[in-house]
């Protein structure tokens, strides 16, 4: 009797595995496997995900990019790839940049735009209460295990989305934001439009595969790009981690962009990977000011949306150092001054101006002194006096004041005098 017992809960055991595997197997066989969010949860009804990386992985990932000699141009293994340098759009390196290309959970970058956007706008709030739809919670893929009826923060489905990849947060979130799936999606279509992504089209707000959801590696720079510049988007996805149910029912969400524990700088953007898609990031990194955009579409090996990221930004930061074109109290021009014991006054500006310059090549940034044509003494050292307006091809890229050197007095009676005749003949 003992026996047939143990072999009954044995069945049971393995049928409850066999389940778990063959959902696994079936997801990856149609196409759908994105991303897995890292989660831990007591709830009995949830299903908690393991661990991707290791530190064989991390090993194995970093040796892959240490093969590659310092300030060498590597052969970057994936199917499309760009690396931009933002301040100047300086393009380091490029790739199959126009190639159609599926986009994966990297689509969730335009998701975050959009309703953070809205939410800068003041049509919506970071501490609205959004409920989960039955439609939402049926979401396929990389998830935050959301019930239909769920209630969460809009902040919080942001956070589960950007940081746990969680394919159902995002609906909840695009349903939220455009009143429909259908209304965000044109939402989707028309920043693209406005962006001029014109290689892009959006069907989804998670980036499940779908064969009209497609972009390319240059309209991913165009989109990560833009995304550096919105206002909290960063904070999101820089985070870690990030606990999206308390106790009892815990859940905690680790970032899946694995360069945030792997590559010093780093504060997004985001991992994407579907069977069609491959291995996919958009990421960017800042070290000493300087901060460089990768993007890396289709990657075919193990963890190679990281290594091939890594390779781009070492050849990146070899090649690109952060110059000062400005340096601060130094004396750079000089103004005429009227009723002044000195005709002229010497000019300076107090804060360095820095900008991304090649370590090889002139970086051909153009200096230009606004000069005040009335300035009138007396005046003392350090009053504004002007702006200096550092370019590049033209456009304007910093703009400081510039004060005054030293202290100009009041000319004397004689001064006057002797001005008044010199300029009389």
């Amino acid at each position: 009797m003992n026996h047939m017992r143990k072999v009954v809960a044995l069945l049971l055991v393995f049928t409850v595995l066999l389940g778990f595997s063959w959902g696994i197997l079936a997801e990856e066989a149609s196409g759908t496997t994105q991303d897995t969010t890292v989660q831990t949860t007591t709830d009995p009804n949830k299903v908690a995900s393991t661990e991707q990386y290791t530190e064989e992985e991390y090993q194995e990932v970093v040796a892959s990019v240490n093969s590659v000699a310092e300030g060498t141009l590597p052969e970057i293994k994936a199917n499309a790839v760009m690396l931009v340098e933002p301040v100047t759009g300086t393009v380091i390196y490029e790739k199959n940049a126009d190639a159609k290309v599926y986009p994966a959970s990297t689509t969730k970058i335009m998701t975050l735009i959009l309703a953070l956007e809205a939410i800068n706008d003041g049509k919506f709030s970071m501490e609205d209460e959004v409920t989960t739809s039955a439609y939402a919670a049926s979401i396929e893929g990389s998830s935050a295990l959301l019930a239909e009826g769920e209630v969460h923060t809009l902040h919080d489905l942001l956070a589960a989305m950007a940081v746990g990849s969680a394919n159902d947060a995002a609906m909840v979130v695009a349903e939220y934001i455009g009143g429909s799936e259908e209304g965000f999606i044109k939402m989707m279509n028309d920043k693209a439009a406005e962006l001029g992504m014109t290689g892009t089209h959006y069907m989804n707000p998670h980036g499940l595969h779908d064969d009209n959801h497609y972009t390319t590696a240059r309209d991913m720079m165009t989109l990560s790009l833009y995304a550096i510049d919105v206002p909290q988007l960063l904070d999101f996805t820089s985070m870690k981690e990030f606990e999206f149910r308390p106790d009892p029912h815990k859940m905690l969400l680790y970032n899946t962009n694995k360069l945030l524990f792997w590559y010093e700088g780093t504060d997004g953007l985001k991992t994407g990977t579907t069977s069609p898609a491959g291995r996919c990031l958009l990421s960017t990194v800042v070290r000493d000011d300087l901060r460089l955009v990768g993007v890396v579409m289709g990657g075919t090996e193990r963890n190679s949306h990281y290594s091939e990221s890594m390779k781009l930004m070492n050849y990146g930061f070899s090649q690109y150092t952060m110059a000062e074109i400005l340096t601060p109290e130094k004396e750079l021009t000089a103004a005429g001054i009227a009723k002044g014991r000195e005709e002229t006054v010497n000019l300076m500006v107090t804060e360095a101006v820095r900008l991304p310059s090649s370590k090889t090549e002139d970086p051909g940034y153009t200096v230009e002194y606004e000069v005040d044509p009335d300035l009138e003494a007396p005046i003392e050292k350090g009053e504004k006096a002007g702006e200096a307006v550092v370019s590049l091809n033209g456009e304007e890229l910093a703009r400081v004041d510039l004060v005054t050197a030293q202290a100009v007095e009041k000319q004397t009676f004689w001064q006057a005098i002797v001005r008044f005749f010199q300029n009389l003949f």
